[in-house]
């Protein structure tokens, strides 16, 4: 069995929690968090700079919370933030905050301390960063404790367990989000943790726990499932990364593929053909592939065109197969939505300029025509 997909992307900003339910004790918790700093406990102004260790504020006069109920905030293609709720709450509702960056390289399944002496030591540029947003200047971020994370954050699943952590109020600025420590701010104290969970895209309609399992891939459910990434390679900054082959299709027939398909915008089950060979579908029409994937069997009138060798193509947003005889496309709706002949060879290209143009990842298949710009 094999399979292909595309590329998908998704966004991530910072927020507050949006549930109302615990204002009351966030109300209680700001009370106990006025006590503390009452007592004269809290960071020290440093001008900007976190505070060293030896200033730390004793632990009794912190206010003491737990975490639960991780779900996953917001996440695209270089951050993820997850949200966890937080007993008592820290002037409301609003949750524990473990935000993930990836603008610099660096890893991002291990070991990472956290507070002024590690990578991070300020909400500005934190890659890992663990913080409660209560106001949009200010926060309470972790200056104290550990972060271990047995997952890759990205992959829309968590395993991750914070131990010693403690958070102080900071504030912060509008425009670098960088972090100042408040002169005899308060400070919130985590109970240890450990927080899991798995969240599939949006759309998916199988198991959860089937979602990015390791296992096999999961073609047919709704959404795009990471295990059918044709292979996982890691970049050489990430210790931690684990390569990864192919993985069986769970769910596809025996003459299927499992390919992307951008009408879906998901990976589905699609009968597989042999254009070279030509071995016809037992549905619509075989088309050759155009990258290092398989060749198909297509039967949407979006991806299908009349339109004959060198005649205009009709645009539709997606790449096009014209020239279709006998079940078989042997035209290629090319730049300028014209139907230009598949080849192999630039013999086979009969017209003045014209030069066998190969598809991105296939040896030898390509089709006819002028360079991209010359019409």
């Amino acid at each position: 069995m094999t399979y292909r997909i595309g590329a998908l992307l998704l966004c991530v900003t910072l927020a507050c929690g949006d549930d109302d339910a615990g204002v009351d004790a966030g109300r209680d918790a700001g009370a106990e968090l006025d006590a503390g700093r009452d007592a004269g406990g809290g960071p020290v102004d440093t001008g900007g700079q976190d505070a060293p260790a030896e200033q730390d504020a004793p632990s009794g006069e912190c206010l003491r919370v737990s975490a639960s109920e991780l779900r996953l905030s917001e996440h695209d293609d270089v951050s993820v933030r997850y949200g966890a709720t937080l007993t008592p709450g820290v002037e409301g509702p609003n949750p524990l905050s473990l935000l993930f960056e990836r603008y610099d390289p660096g890893a991002d399944v291990g070991t990472f301390p956290l507070g002024p002496e590690g990578r991070d030591g300020n909400f500005g540029d934190c890659a890992h960063c663990v913080v409660v947003v209560v106001a949009p200047d200010r926060a309470y971020f972790a200056d104290r404790g550990t972060l271990v994370n047995r997952a890759d954050p990205y992959e829309r699943t968590l395993d991750s367990t914070l131990t010693d952590v403690r958070l102080v109020e900071v504030m912060v600025d509008g425009e670098t989000r960088r972090s100042t420590p408040i002169e005899g701010g308060r400070c919130v104290e985590l109970e240890d943790v450990t927080l899991t969970g798995t969240f599939p895209r949006e759309g998916w309609s199988c198991d959860p726990a089937l979602y990015d399992d390791g296992e096999a891939c999961h073609c047919e459910c709704g959404a795009f499932d990471p295990d059918c990434e044709d292979r996982r390679e890691c970049p050489p900054f990430d210790p931690g990364c684990t390569p990864r082959e192919p993985l069986p299709v769970a769910d596809c027939g025996a003459g299927d593929v499992c390919a992307f398909d951008p009408e879906a915008e998901s990976t589905r089950c699609i009968e597989g053909c042999d254009w070279s060979a030509r071995t016809a579908c037992a549905e619509g029409v075989c088309v050759y592939a155009t990258d290092d994937g398989s060749d198909l069997c297509q039967t949407s009138a979006m991806r299908l065109d009349d339109a004959n060798i060198e005649e205009p193509c009709t645009p539709t947003g997606l790449q096009r197969y014209c020239a279709i005889t006998d079940g078989f496309a042997f035209g290629y709706c090319g730049p300028h939505d014209v139907c230009r002949e598949v080849c192999d060879d630039d013999a086979a290209c009969t017209l003045p300029g014209h030069t066998c143009r190969r598809f991105f990842g296939v040896d030898g298949l390509g089709y006819c025509g002028p360079e991209p710009g010359d019409g």
